[in-house]
């Protein structure tokens, strides 16, 4: 059996955890079968077409509840040590990093989505009922932070 591991990033800013819970639960289903294909067409030739039936995604669980002990969830601090542990933990084991709706609006999105194209992860962002991918979401995430730190 053929694994995908993916990394799921959801914007987590004003939102319950249940409200992300659910978000990460809807990207990932939307996702699963896009990045089965995608693999296949870069992966299978026609005779290894047996694999296809042999190929299942895990999503890693990369979600850190608010209350951590160590950091105030009031502070900016929480969201930055949320990036910094999925980007230390969870992006050097997965083939392919899924944002979820808000990315391109979310500081700790744009910049995960900046690393994990620059360290040649496969990208799918699902932006208003549609997928962006790879460079495309790359370019969108740097044109989005230099919004930001101009303003």
């Amino acid at each position: 059996m053929i694994v995908i591991n993916v990394m799921t990033c959801i914007p987590m800013s004003n939102k319950t955890p249940t409200e992300v819970m659910h978000s990460k639960i809807y990207v990932e289903d939307h996702v699963r079968r896009r990045i089965i294909d995608d693999w296949k067409s870069s992966h299978i030739t026609p005779e290894l077409n047996y694999l296809s039936q042999d190929i299942d995604v895990k999503f890693c669980d990369n979600y850190i509840p608010y209350h951590h002990p160590l950091i105030d969830e009031e502070s900016d601090d929480h969201g930055l040590y949320c990036l910094g542990n999925g980007i230390s933990t969870s992006m050097p084991h997965v083939q392919y990093v899924v944002f979820g709706e808000g990315w391109n609006k979310s500081r700790g999105c744009l910049m995960e989505a900046i690393i994990a194209w620059s360290y040649g992860k496969k990208i799918f962002a699902y932006t208003g009922n549609k997928f962006i991918r790879d460079f495309d979401v790359y370019k969108h995430a740097v044109a989005e932070l230099q919004n930001i730190i101009i303003e």
